[in-house]
């Protein structure tokens, strides 16, 4: 993040860093609202991106209003407020980066390794003590050129994260064709996103041609990626997503009891359908659906819609 060069400019950037904080906030809800409606883990796993990656912006904002209002630089009067802003952009985009790796498993149909998570978390705190040292650096000495490359080194380290992340959605697998597409859908909509970002702080540190002052732009495109998605290819990865009926009811009732009118919820659970929708599909009381789902939850030991399509795909595999 750069100061613009113009006191106009600056005030324009500080501009678009808002118009862009709404409409990520637009998103954010509209996403929200939409999981809440179909108990998707995936659009629950979605939205935390979202707000994640809009704590991004609105610290980016912050930053930005610093530098324009009070004229302080990192590269030439440190004070304490910009050392708080340097560690909230460093805590953002860690957020934004484990949040977007785990979304991007939740894709593929999988969690997060427990070892992958431990170096996620070791990669944060190796950088957080380095950053440490270079603002012990910048303070003291006032040389800001360790703080430049770890930041700079920290970024290219996010970037190649979030990349490799989005880069294994577009390999081959055993899902059906409308599942594939929307996998490569949200990996080629947000490896273009991250692109601009990307070629936005190579030439920052780099290149120098001007491009930074496009990092709002870059910022609105990945922030409008998730609605694009939600809208042209969520509904039909969702219907192909949903784990399959056939054979399912003798499954379930064989490993777990599950009764006709049990499995008949189960098959609405599974499509999204909340405990309203599923009162007026069947015909019967809102309080006999929460005793059906109760009993749903007692016989197959689970504690959430999430954990019982977990289950009910876990059989599909078996």
């Amino acid at each position: 993040m750069i100061p613009a060069s113009s006191s106009v400019l600056k005030h324009i950037n500080i501009l678009f860093i808002v118009l862009n904080l709404i409409a990520g906030t637009a998103v954010y809800l509209s996403t929200r609202q939409q999981a809440k409606k179909t108990r998707d883990p995936l659009l629950q796993r979605l939205s935390r991106y979202i707000l994640s990656f809009n704590l991004l912006v609105a610290v980016d904002l912050g930053y930005q209003y610093f530098l324009t209002n009070v004229g302080s630089s990192v590269n030439s009067d440190p004070s304490i407020l910009t050392g708080l802003m340097i560690a909230g952009v460093f805590a953002a985009e860690f957020g934004m980066t484990l949040t977007l790796v785990r979304l991007s498993a939740e894709l593929k149909d999988r969690a997060v390794s427990a070892w992958a998570d431990r170096l996620l978390w070791i990669w944060m705190a190796l950088f957080a003590a380095a950053t440490a040292f270079a603002m012990a650096r910048f303070y003291t000495a006032r040389s800001p050129a360790a703080f430049f490359w770890i930041h700079a080194a920290w970024l290219g380290s996010v970037i190649l994260i979030i990349f490799a992340s989005l880069l294994r959605l577009l390999g081959r697998t055993d899902s059906s064709p409308a599942r594939l597409k929307g996998r490569r859908a949200f990996a080629g909509l947000f490896l273009a996103g991250y692109s601009g970002f990307a070629l936005s702080n190579l030439d920052f540190y780099f290149l120098h041609w001007g491009l930074k002052t496009l990092d709002p732009l870059f910022l609105l495109f990945i922030n409008l990626c998730p609605l694009i998605w939600l809208l042209r290819f969520y509904p039909a990865y969702r219907e192909s997503a949903s784990p399959a009926a056939d054979g399912l009811p003798d499954r379930l009732a064989a490993s777990y009891g599950i009764s006709g009118r049990e499995m008949d919820i189960i098959r609405l659970i599974i499509a999204g359908r909340s405990n309203r929708e599923i009162e007026a599909a069947l015909f019967i009381s809102f309080s006999t659906v929460k005793n059906h789902i109760y009993n749903i939850f007692q016989k197959t030991g689970v504690k959430s819609r999430t954990q019982l399509i977990r289950l009910i795909r876990d059989l599909e595999k078996d």
